[in-house]
């Protein structure tokens, strides 16, 4: 009997927390979102022979099916709009049942307080140290990764929100211009700001010595980095030690990388941990969630707010690593830098940071000075 064709109209979240299941005669498919890209893709699966998986890579999403039996039709994709559809070509049995899972744990899409940002007002005497060419402009250019929540991620995966955006918003009304958001891996943000394209990046940024030789920080909250796993801890992680030989998930260009690179080096000679690497933390996420890594590997302060909305789907399971001051990233010789670090200790004494402190639940990783580069 000829085949027939059935189309799966699927809403996704731009940037979201998505995993979307659909069983066909018994076989299940997983879609998980990757960084978009500026160009309309119409591409047909082919086999790829790894481990009995079927796989293509569509943007915005990755599709993995177990089994061949079935024939993928073309998968499109429109910039700028939120929805896939997917034809799927079957035989006899013609169902496609589709089920969409907003799972907030496993992506950017987290949920965000119900409090209003809060809003503070220009200050003059602040708004004067601004360079000439940012006040003629009336803009700030700001780089920001958003998927790591709660710092920062797309609400409902359209709307940029979180601790370093609304914190970034209240000094722009301090230094009385406007904030202008761009969202870009965090692998990108660097060469943005090293080429002029932004002018400072608020993105979960811990100051290092290391990236003090190109950078300067205006630092803001001390947060270390620590493991999570899937509830119940099936390979009993509680440490670096007890990762030898196995996968580990992190984000690739952050300091976690840096700091599991080392600590696998010196806990787990002759049998490494293998590290596997991740556009976004919401792509280690999804691995940790699809059994393809054992542990992730991310800032305390993320994998707290993971947890806290995963509804018991991980756990945290190591003391935190390496604390470390976050900030404000700007290029070495940046003319912001006392602007920037004005407009944020003001907003520390006049209550706007603890008000959005309290929002995002980082209390713990508050600080009471505005510093640059740790001083």
């Amino acid at each position: 009997m000829a085949s027939s064709f059935a189309d799966a109209h699927i809403t996704l979240p731009y940037g979201g927390a998505t995993e979307i299941t659909k069983e066909i005669t018994g076989r299940q498919i997983t879609t998980e979102r990757q960084q978009p890209r500026m160009a309309r893709k119409t591409l047909f699966g082919k086999p790829d022979g790894c481990s009995n998986f079927f796989s293509i890579l569509v943007t915005p999403i990755v599709l993995c099916r177990a089994g061949a039996a079935s024939t993928f039709g073309p998968i499109v994709w429109h910039p700028g709009k939120e929805s896939v559809i997917v034809k799927i070509r079957m035989g006899m049995v013609g169902l496609v049942t589709a089920v969409l899972t907003a799972t907030s744990a496993c992506g950017s899409g987290g949920s965000s307080p119900k409090t209003e940002a809060p809003s503070a007002s220009k200050d003059s005497k602040i708004s004067a140290l601004l360079p000439q060419t940012v006040k003629d402009a009336g803009v700030i250019k700001a780089a920001s990764d958003a998927t790591y929540p709660p710092m920062e991620f797309l609400q409902g995966g359209k709307t940029l929100t979180g601790f370093d955006i609304d914190l970034g918003n209240a000094l722009g009304q301090v230094l009385g211009v406007k904030i202008q958001w761009t969202n870009l891996s965090a692998a990108s943000i660097i060469p943005g700001l090293e080429n002029g394209r932004f002018d400072l990046a608020m993105t979960s940024a811990q100051d290092t010595p290391e990236r003090r030789k190109a950078f300067t920080f205006v630092d803001y909250l001390n947060s270390g980095s620590d493991l999570m796993v899937t509830s119940g801890n099936p390979k009993k992680i509680s440490d670096f030690a007890s990762l030898c030989g196995l996968k580990l998930g992190v984000q690739a260009g952050t300091t976690q990388l840096n700091d599991a690179k080392a600590t696998s080096a010196k806990d787990c000679s002759g049998n490494p941990v293998d590290i596997q690497t991740f556009q976004t933390n919401d792509q280690a996420n999804l691995a940790l969630n699809s059994k393809r890594v054992v542990a992730v590997f991310a800032q305390s302060a993320t994998n707290a707010y993971v947890t806290s909305v995963s509804k018991g789907q991980y756990e945290v399971v190591s003391k935190p690593y390496n604390p470390a001051l976050i900030g404000a990233c700007m290029s070495k010789d940046s003319k912001l830098v006392k602007a920037v670090q004005a407009g944020i200790q003001k907003l520390i004494d006049d209550g706007t940071y603890k008000t959005i402190v309290d929002k995002w639940n980082l209390k713990s990783s508050s600080v009471a000075t505005a510093t640059v580069n740790g001083a």
